[in-house]
């Protein structure tokens, strides 16, 4: 933007102008790489962060944190669900056998 404004006006002819500009170039040519920078700096410490407290990590611990688990005592058919036996299978078979004759009767 400098530029033609310089030309335009004549100020090129100017030491004193010219030098100004080239010192105004140089710091905002420093400051600018200084916030690279500080944003570079910024940015592996949040991966560094990332990579030593992951998000996936803390997700599981709080799900564990939040969930209880507890055991059984009756499952659907009144007994124990640890440890399923011929029994169990053989009602849950009765069971939707009498559901599938059910739905037959109602189509």
């Amino acid at each position: 933007a400098m530029i033609p404004f310089s030309v335009t006006f004549g100020l090129l002819n100017s030491v004193a102008y010219v030098s100004a500009l080239s010192l105004w170039a140089l710091v905002s040519g420093h400051w600018s790489a200084w916030q690279a920078a500080r944003v570079e700096v910024t940015q592996q410490t949040e991966a560094d962060e990332r990579e030593q407290n992951p998000v996936e990590k803390r997700v599981v611990e709080q799900l564990v944190h939040d969930t209880q688990i507890e055991r059984a005592t009756n499952g659907p058919i009144g007994r124990s669900v640890s440890a399923p036996d011929d029994t169990m299978w053989r009602d849950l078979v009765d069971r939707l056998d009498r559901i599938e004759s059910a739905i037959r009767l109602e189509a």
